[in-house]
């Protein structure tokens, strides 16, 4: 796919098992995060903060999780949820809440370069890939995993998975026009 901006390294198509998760959300809209970097705010909150009190974590790999209401044009306000993947729910610390993602297909993309660049590989996905390749979202949400690789949010060689739950579009190729012959 031609015009791939230099933070997208690669898109890659995963089948994932259901994921449970433990953290908090806010509520927020782009343009207040843009504006006055409220996931990254709260994100270092929870981190200092209630990271240490989730227990059964299958790893320490941060999971950021943008839910989206129900016809979300990219103006609406979220929910951020900042997690960690977790064996159970037997032990959900005060004030914290467990999601599960269920099993799905999910378009893998590995982002390197800093968080402000993200907003230039969302848009690659939503405006080329997933149209180019022949995909549609298939729930209202996308999972960031910031793992090992991630060197913090102004770092130009940090990288993190974000992967958007997709399904293969049921568009049709238009039928070629009717031409009448001479008779």
């Amino acid at each position: 796919m031609e015009h791939k901006p230099s933070g997208v390294l690669a898109i890659r198509l995963a089948r994932v098992e259901a994921i449970t998760v433990v953290g908090m959300g806010c509520t927020t809209s782009k343009a207040d995060h843009k504006k006055n970097d409220t996931i990254g705010k709260f994100t270092l909150s929870f981190l200092a903060q209630r990271a240490g009190e989730i227990r059964s974590t299958v790893s320490r790999k941060l999971f950021g999780v943008s839910i989206y209401p129900q016809g979300f044009t990219g103006f609406e306000e979220y929910e951020w949820f900042c997690s960690y993947e977790v064996r159970g729910t037997d032990e959900i610390p005060e004030g914290m809440a467990a999601r599960t993602f269920p099993e799905h297909e999910y378009a893998d993309v590995t982002h390197k370069g800093s968080l402000r660049a993200l907003y230039d590989t969302y848009g690659y996905f939503h405006s080329k890939w997933r149209t180019l390749a022949g995909y549609n979202y298939a729930d209202r949400y996308d999972i960031q995993l910031y793992d090992a690789r991630y060197r913090g949010p102004h770092a130009p060689n940090s990288e993190l998975d974000i992967y958007f739950p997709v399904k293969r579009s049921l568009c049709r190729m238009p039928a070629p026009e009717a031409t009448s012959q001479p008779s």
